[in-house]
């Protein structure tokens, strides 16, 4: 089941080496010196000890779903049912997978339990609610149900199985929130501001790679003859991410994304003349910016008239001073942003409705009267319009300050300097700073916003990335009636030997 949010994400890696993760902490031997026993291969696949579990059931296609309703500490909720063979509904059956640092929930939890059957033709699935764990859980996974008939070597035979595939668009999907969470219906209520993630992959996508990861009922011998019994199988990588995660506050052009564009914004965004959150040629072009080698390539020049610090030739093969942020240079922006101030919704700091508190909100706050195609800055068509108010020849920003006075604006030229992310408890503060602290509650201190802007991870359990996260699976079932998935919290679980 699909739930609107608000628009607008600790690191693990677990261990594993040539043997599987389950086994990383086993001992070579037992104390008195005899043979080592894994418990995994003792018994039907599953450890014994605290988890988590999570119960699949496949259903014919007329089963009457009747939801299970979750009720704290009376009714627990930890099935999903979905239809047997998911190729006879028309659309995708999903399971969304949520946790996160303040999700603050006691105990696996199933929302809509009837993932496939309460709305008929149209996306459903359900939300699996988990308790959040730090360095995460092993995942085990195991199907159940009588064996199915037929010659597993005969042409065309299709075992009974069932398929996860990690989404590939928006996926995961994470929000940093300002309260705790107990449920789907409590998000709203925190104002969930929506993170950023960056060239971010799954460690696996489907349970559907190289066989060690199948989820296939046990097939007895030809003719259906014989007994046998399906083992679980550790599916933990289903759950491991890489990639970066960023604050909003780094999208500084509003596309989504954070990368050398923003960099450039960083530096040249009253440049932005159509406002489309690029700085082109063209832009240039139409403000009367000069080209003196009358090639067309205006950006080239940005550094005569308008120098940025972040564009000095840092990295190999980038260039300095040529008006283009390249891959090295914007590593060294990252570096030099790497905490920032996030602020919640609630302080109504907000001012340009651009879903992030900037130095533009404070630019708002004085000259916002003046943005009138409402896209949140005071671009240089606006400028046009006021003209050259202090009579110095030129249009710029200057004539904002001539035309109106801004008492944060402290240097009276115009702009609210941006942040220099250089954190001093008591100052001195940036201009953007002194306006924050002007507009703070009674009693609050501009500290206790700051926060870590971005962090990179590498096979992290993904529900660590973030306050709140969404990791949704497709799920393809086929003739699966009963799956098994446990959750064993890497802090308490000791894979050790047992006797046989």
């Amino acid at each position: 089941m699909k739930r609107l949010l608000i628009p607008m994400i600790v690191v693990l890696a677990l261990l594993i080496g040539s043997a599987s993760a389950v086994f990383a902490v086993k001992p070579e031997k037992y104390p008195d010196g005899g043979k080592p026993w894994d418990v995994i291969t003792m018994s039907n696949g599953f450890p014994s000890g605290e988890h988590e579990t999570l119960n699949i059931h496949g259903k014919k296609a007329d089963y009457e779903c009747i939801e299970c309703i979750p009720d704290p500490g009376v009714v627990q909720c930890n099935v999903i049912n979905i239809p047997e063979y998911t190729d006879e509904v028309s659309v995708p059956v999903t399971i969304t997978y949520v946790s996160g640092k303040k999700v603050k929930i006691d105990e696996l939890t199933v929302f809509d339990s009837c993932a496939g059957f309460d709305n008929p033709g149209q996306e459903d699935g359900a939300e699996v609610w988990l308790p959040y764990e730090e360095l995460g859980y092993y995942v085990i996974a195991r199907a159940h149900g009588k064996p199915a008939k037929g010659d597993p070597n005969a042409p065309g035979y299709t075992p009974r199985r069932i398929i996860f595939q990690n989404a590939v668009d928006d996926n995961p999907t994470a929000f940093t929130l300002f309260g705790d969470v107990e449920n789907p219906d409590q998000v709203p209520f925190v104002f969930p501001l929506g993170v950023i993630t960056k060239d971010g992959a799954y460690k696996v996508m489907s349970t559907n790679e190289l066989g060690e990861y199948l989820l296939v009922r046990f097939d007895s011998e030809p003719a259906g003859k014989g007994r046998g019994k399906t083992m679980g199988k550790e599916i933990t990588d289903m759950f491991l991410w890489s990639g970066t995660v960023f604050q909003p506050i780094l999208d500084l052009n509003r596309d989504g994304s954070v990368d050398y564009e923003d960099v450039e914004y960083n530096c040249w965004w009253m440049y932005d003349y159509d406002g489309d959150g690029v700085i082109e040629d063209s832009d240039l072009d139409a403000m009367g910016m000069p080209d003196p080698d009358t090639d067309g390539n205006f950006k080239e020049h940005l550094a005569s008239y308008a120098p940025c610090s972040y564009d000095d030739g840092s990295g190999d093969g980038s260039t300095a001073d040529n008006g283009i942020i390249e891959a090295g240079e914007f590593e060294a922006w990252l570096a030099a942003n790497e905490t920032g101030y996030v602020f919640p919704p609630t302080l109504l700091l907000d001012l340009n409705q651009d879903g992030m508190v900037t130095e533009l909100d404070a630019e708002y706050a004085c000259w916002g009267a003046y943005d009138t195609n409402s896209n949140g800055i005071i671009d240089y068509a606006e400028l046009l319009a006021i003209g050259d108010d202090n009579g110095d020849g030129d249009i710029d920003r200057l004539d904002l300050h001539s035309v109106q006075d801004c008492a944060y604006d402290i240097n009276n030229n115009g702009i609210i300097d941006r942040w220099d992310h250089e954190h001093i408890p008591g100052g001195p503060y940036s201009e953007y700073e002194t306006w924050v602290m002007a507009n703070l509650p009674a009693g609050t201190t501009i500290d206790e916003y700051l926060t870590d802007l971005w962090e990179e991870y590498t096979d992290a359990w993904v529900f660590t990335i973030a306050d709140l996260v969404y990791s949704e699976q497709v799920v393809t079932n086929e003739g699966i009636k009963n799956l098994q998935i446990r959750f064993y919290p890497v802090a308490t679980t000791n894979f050790g030997p047992v006797e046989p």
